[in-house]
Protein backbone atom coordinates (compact mmCIF):
# COMPACT_ATOMS: atom_id res chain seq x y z
CA UNK A 1 0.00 0.00 0.00
CA UNK A 2 2.73 2.43 0.63
CA UNK A 3 4.81 1.81 -2.37
CA UNK A 4 1.52 2.64 -4.45
CA UNK A 5 1.04 5.93 -2.57
CA UNK A 6 4.32 6.83 -3.66
CA UNK A 7 4.21 5.87 -6.80
CA UNK A 8 1.04 7.70 -7.55
CA UNK A 9 2.85 10.95 -5.57
CA UNK A 10 5.26 10.87 -8.49
CA UNK A 11 3.10 10.25 -11.10
CA UNK A 12 0.69 12.87 -10.45
CA UNK A 13 3.63 15.17 -9.00
CA UNK A 14 5.56 14.59 -12.86
CA UNK A 15 2.65 15.17 -14.86
CA UNK A 16 1.36 18.38 -13.08
CA UNK A 17 4.39 20.25 -11.22
CA UNK A 18 4.31 24.03 -12.26
CA UNK A 19 7.77 24.64 -14.54
CA UNK A 20 8.92 27.24 -15.92
CA UNK A 21 8.34 26.08 -19.44
CA UNK A 22 4.72 26.27 -18.54
CA UNK A 23 4.57 29.82 -17.94
CA UNK A 24 2.49 32.56 -18.59
CA UNK A 25 3.95 34.29 -21.49
CA UNK A 26 4.69 37.93 -19.81
CA UNK A 27 7.09 41.08 -20.48
CA UNK A 28 9.85 41.12 -17.91
CA UNK A 29 11.58 44.90 -18.38
CA UNK A 30 12.33 47.47 -20.74
CA UNK A 31 14.91 49.75 -21.10
CA UNK A 32 15.63 52.33 -23.34
CA UNK A 33 18.94 54.51 -24.56
CA UNK A 34 17.44 57.58 -26.04
CA UNK A 35 17.98 59.08 -29.39
CA UNK A 36 21.63 60.29 -29.22
CA UNK A 37 23.45 62.96 -31.81
CA UNK A 38 21.91 65.81 -32.85
CA UNK A 39 21.02 66.92 -37.00
CA UNK A 40 24.06 68.99 -37.26
CA UNK A 41 26.00 67.13 -34.67
CA UNK A 42 28.81 64.27 -35.15
CA UNK A 43 26.88 60.60 -36.19
CA UNK A 44 27.56 57.33 -36.47
CA UNK A 45 26.49 53.82 -37.95
CA UNK A 46 25.53 52.02 -34.72
CA UNK A 47 23.47 52.74 -31.46
CA UNK A 48 23.47 49.83 -28.77
CA UNK A 49 22.02 49.76 -25.10
CA UNK A 50 22.54 47.29 -22.23
CA UNK A 51 20.01 44.67 -20.90
CA UNK A 52 20.66 41.73 -17.75
CA UNK A 53 18.15 39.00 -19.12
CA UNK A 54 17.11 35.73 -17.80
CA UNK A 55 17.68 31.88 -19.20
CA UNK A 56 14.90 31.62 -21.95
CA UNK A 57 13.70 34.93 -22.69
CA UNK A 58 13.01 36.52 -25.95
CA UNK A 59 14.62 39.80 -26.54
CA UNK A 60 13.09 42.63 -28.80
CA UNK A 61 14.89 45.19 -29.70
CA UNK A 62 13.48 48.66 -31.45
CA UNK A 63 15.72 51.02 -32.83
CA UNK A 64 15.25 54.32 -34.45
CA UNK A 65 17.73 56.86 -36.59
CA UNK A 66 16.81 60.39 -38.16
CA UNK A 67 18.78 60.35 -41.25
CA UNK A 68 16.78 58.16 -42.99
CA UNK A 69 18.64 54.73 -43.25
CA UNK A 70 17.68 51.42 -43.02
CA UNK A 71 19.03 49.53 -40.18
CA UNK A 72 21.36 46.71 -41.58
CA UNK A 73 21.06 44.15 -38.66
CA UNK A 74 20.69 43.58 -34.86
CA UNK A 75 23.47 41.56 -32.63
CA UNK A 76 24.68 41.63 -28.95
CA UNK A 77 28.22 41.61 -27.07
CA UNK A 78 27.32 37.45 -26.11
CA UNK A 79 26.10 36.24 -29.64
CA UNK A 80 26.88 38.63 -32.83
CA UNK A 81 24.65 38.75 -35.18
CA UNK A 82 23.62 34.95 -34.95
CA UNK A 83 19.40 34.49 -34.15
CA UNK A 84 18.98 37.87 -34.52
CA UNK A 85 16.22 38.69 -36.49
CA UNK A 86 15.06 41.86 -38.62
CA UNK A 87 10.69 41.24 -38.10
CA UNK A 88 9.87 44.91 -39.73
CA UNK A 89 11.31 47.98 -40.39
CA UNK A 90 9.84 50.92 -42.17
CA UNK A 91 11.50 54.35 -43.37
CA UNK A 92 9.64 57.38 -44.50
CA UNK A 93 12.76 59.72 -44.77
CA UNK A 94 13.95 61.30 -42.83
CA UNK A 95 12.93 59.11 -39.81
CA UNK A 96 13.68 55.17 -39.47
CA UNK A 97 11.71 52.85 -37.40
CA UNK A 98 12.46 48.97 -37.16
CA UNK A 99 12.40 45.68 -34.99
CA UNK A 100 14.00 42.75 -34.24
CA UNK A 101 14.10 40.02 -32.02
CA UNK A 102 16.35 37.00 -30.57
CA UNK A 103 14.79 33.82 -29.45
CA UNK A 104 16.25 31.80 -26.26
CA UNK A 105 18.22 34.35 -25.06
CA UNK A 106 21.33 32.57 -22.20
CA UNK A 107 21.40 34.68 -18.61
CA UNK A 108 23.33 38.11 -18.11
CA UNK A 109 24.39 40.93 -18.79
CA UNK A 110 24.75 41.83 -22.28
CA UNK A 111 24.59 44.92 -25.01
CA UNK A 112 22.36 44.95 -28.30
CA UNK A 113 23.63 47.13 -30.85
CA UNK A 114 21.62 48.31 -34.18
CA UNK A 115 23.98 48.94 -37.02
CA UNK A 116 22.76 51.57 -39.91
CA UNK A 117 23.26 51.18 -43.66
CA UNK A 118 24.88 54.51 -42.95
CA UNK A 119 25.93 57.17 -40.61
CA UNK A 120 22.92 58.53 -39.22
CA UNK A 121 21.87 61.44 -36.51
CA UNK A 122 19.22 61.05 -33.63
CA UNK A 123 19.80 57.45 -33.00
CA UNK A 124 18.03 55.28 -29.99
CA UNK A 125 17.38 51.86 -29.25
CA UNK A 126 14.90 50.44 -26.43
CA UNK A 127 14.77 46.97 -25.52
CA UNK A 128 11.83 44.72 -24.35
CA UNK A 129 12.09 41.35 -22.18
CA UNK A 130 9.49 38.62 -22.83
CA UNK A 131 9.47 35.97 -20.89
CA UNK A 132 7.18 32.62 -21.22
CA UNK A 133 7.62 32.79 -25.65
CA UNK A 134 8.44 29.56 -27.35
CA UNK A 135 12.62 29.55 -27.55
CA UNK A 136 12.04 29.04 -31.27
CA UNK A 137 9.94 29.66 -34.08
CA UNK A 138 8.26 32.01 -31.93
CA UNK A 139 6.99 34.70 -34.42
CA UNK A 140 3.48 34.34 -35.28
CA UNK A 141 2.41 35.63 -38.59
CA UNK A 142 3.94 38.29 -40.73
CA UNK A 143 4.77 41.13 -38.74
CA UNK A 144 2.78 44.52 -39.89
CA UNK A 145 4.24 48.24 -40.65
CA UNK A 146 3.41 51.25 -41.74
CA UNK A 147 3.64 55.27 -41.93
CA UNK A 148 0.29 57.83 -41.68
CA UNK A 149 0.77 61.24 -41.97
CA UNK A 150 -1.93 63.56 -40.52
CA UNK A 151 -3.54 61.26 -38.29
CA UNK A 152 -5.99 63.09 -36.53
CA UNK A 153 -6.94 62.55 -32.48
CA UNK A 154 -9.78 59.54 -32.58
CA UNK A 155 -8.91 56.35 -30.30
CA UNK A 156 -6.51 53.80 -31.63
CA UNK A 157 -6.46 55.70 -34.95
CA UNK A 158 -2.83 55.10 -34.77
CA UNK A 159 -2.34 51.80 -36.72
CA UNK A 160 0.66 49.56 -37.77
CA UNK A 161 -1.77 47.99 -39.93
CA UNK A 162 -2.54 44.03 -39.52
CA UNK A 163 -0.87 40.81 -39.42
CA UNK A 164 -2.67 37.33 -38.79
CA UNK A 165 -1.84 35.22 -35.89
CA UNK A 166 -2.41 31.29 -36.22
CA UNK A 167 -1.60 30.56 -32.96
CA UNK A 168 -2.52 31.30 -29.38
CA UNK A 169 -1.86 32.80 -26.16
CA UNK A 170 0.77 35.14 -27.99
CA UNK A 171 2.25 37.92 -26.86
CA UNK A 172 1.09 41.48 -29.30
CA UNK A 173 4.51 43.85 -29.28
CA UNK A 174 3.90 47.22 -30.77
CA UNK A 175 6.03 50.16 -31.37
CA UNK A 176 5.33 53.66 -32.32
CA UNK A 177 7.10 56.73 -32.85
CA UNK A 178 6.11 60.47 -33.96
CA UNK A 179 7.29 62.14 -36.72
CA UNK A 180 9.41 65.09 -35.85
CA UNK A 181 6.82 66.75 -33.62
CA UNK A 182 8.02 65.63 -30.00
CA UNK A 183 4.68 64.26 -28.90
CA UNK A 184 3.74 61.07 -27.09
CA UNK A 185 0.95 58.59 -28.68
CA UNK A 186 -1.45 57.39 -26.09
CA UNK A 187 -1.02 53.28 -25.97
CA UNK A 188 -3.69 51.72 -27.28
CA UNK A 189 -7.05 49.64 -26.57
CA UNK A 190 -6.21 47.11 -24.03
CA UNK A 191 -2.50 47.68 -24.55
CA UNK A 192 0.05 47.86 -21.75
CA UNK A 193 2.65 50.35 -21.98
CA UNK A 194 5.06 51.46 -18.83
CA UNK A 195 6.93 54.72 -20.49
CA UNK A 196 7.46 56.55 -23.31
CA UNK A 197 11.00 57.93 -23.98
CA UNK A 198 12.61 60.09 -26.92
CA UNK A 199 10.08 62.84 -26.58
CA UNK A 200 12.29 65.63 -27.58
CA UNK A 201 14.40 65.73 -30.96
CA UNK A 202 13.01 62.98 -32.37
CA UNK A 203 9.38 63.06 -30.83
CA UNK A 204 7.69 60.04 -28.73
CA UNK A 205 8.65 56.85 -28.81
CA UNK A 206 6.27 54.36 -27.47
CA UNK A 207 6.13 50.64 -26.63
CA UNK A 208 2.76 48.51 -26.10
CA UNK A 209 2.24 44.97 -25.56
CA UNK A 210 -0.86 42.74 -24.88
CA UNK A 211 -1.61 39.29 -24.56
CA UNK A 212 -4.41 37.11 -26.65
CA UNK A 213 -5.96 34.52 -26.81
CA UNK A 214 -7.47 33.95 -30.01
CA UNK A 215 -6.44 33.67 -33.10
CA UNK A 216 -6.84 35.97 -35.85
CA UNK A 217 -6.49 39.59 -37.28
CA UNK A 218 -3.96 41.64 -34.81
CA UNK A 219 -2.37 45.80 -34.92
CA UNK A 220 -0.54 47.81 -32.64
CA UNK A 221 -3.11 50.74 -32.19
CA UNK A 222 -2.17 54.14 -30.89
CA UNK A 223 -3.82 57.41 -29.81
CA UNK A 224 -2.78 61.09 -30.72
CA UNK A 225 -2.53 63.84 -28.79
CA UNK A 226 -3.13 66.44 -31.59
CA UNK A 227 -3.26 65.62 -35.67
CA UNK A 228 0.17 64.46 -36.73
CA UNK A 229 2.43 61.65 -38.56
CA UNK A 230 3.19 58.32 -37.27
CA UNK A 231 5.25 55.33 -38.06
CA UNK A 232 4.50 52.22 -36.37
CA UNK A 233 4.96 48.52 -36.28
CA UNK A 234 3.57 45.60 -34.97
CA UNK A 235 4.80 41.75 -34.69
CA UNK A 236 3.35 38.69 -32.49
CA UNK A 237 5.16 36.25 -30.44
CA UNK A 238 3.91 32.46 -29.22
CA UNK A 239 3.84 31.56 -25.84
CA UNK A 240 5.65 28.50 -24.99
CA UNK A 241 3.56 25.21 -25.23
CA UNK A 242 1.49 24.36 -22.01
CA UNK A 243 1.71 28.37 -20.59
CA UNK A 244 -1.14 29.07 -18.77
CA UNK A 245 -2.49 26.20 -17.61
CA UNK A 246 -4.18 25.43 -14.34
CA UNK A 247 -2.52 25.09 -10.61
CA UNK A 248 -4.06 22.75 -8.11
CA UNK A 249 -6.78 22.96 -6.57
CA UNK A 250 -6.03 22.20 -3.40
CA UNK A 251 -8.69 20.53 -1.67
CA UNK A 252 -7.27 17.61 -0.61
CA UNK A 253 -4.37 15.56 -0.37
CA UNK A 254 -3.08 11.94 -1.37
CA UNK A 255 -5.94 9.18 -0.03
CA UNK A 256 -8.59 12.14 0.40
CA UNK A 257 -11.09 12.69 -1.75
CA UNK A 258 -11.06 15.93 -3.77
CA UNK A 259 -7.32 15.73 -5.23
CA UNK A 260 -6.60 17.34 -8.41
CA UNK A 261 -4.54 19.31 -10.95
CA UNK A 262 -6.62 21.11 -13.42
CA UNK A 263 -5.59 22.18 -16.91
CA UNK A 264 -2.88 20.04 -18.08
CA UNK A 265 -5.32 16.99 -19.14
CA UNK A 266 -6.21 13.90 -16.93
CA UNK A 267 -6.85 14.38 -13.32
CA UNK A 268 -6.57 11.59 -10.93
CA UNK A 269 -7.09 10.75 -7.18
CA UNK A 270 -6.19 8.00 -5.09
CA UNK A 271 -8.92 5.86 -3.60
CA UNK A 272 -7.41 3.56 -1.42
CA UNK A 273 -5.11 1.36 -2.99
CA UNK A 274 -6.23 2.34 -6.55
CA UNK A 275 -6.02 5.72 -8.89
CA UNK A 276 -9.03 6.64 -10.51
CA UNK A 277 -9.52 8.90 -12.84
CA UNK A 278 -11.20 12.04 -11.36
CA UNK A 279 -15.25 12.07 -12.37
CA UNK A 280 -15.49 8.26 -12.65
CA UNK A 281 -17.54 5.79 -10.00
Amino acid sequence: MRRLRLLALALVASLWAPSAALATIAVAQETCTPATGSMSGSATTIVSGSITVSSGSLLVAVATNASGFTISSFSDSVNGTTGWNIAKQVTNAPLTLGMGYRENMASGTLTVTATFSSSSNLRGIKLLEITGAKTSSSIDGTPAGQFQLNVGTGTDAITSGNLTSSNQPAMVVGASMNYGNNKNPAAGTAFTSTRVDWNTDVGGCRLEYKRVTATGTQAATYTGPSTDSWITLVATFDEAAGGGGGPLDGQGFFGQPGLAAIGYGRVYELRGDRLIEKGRP
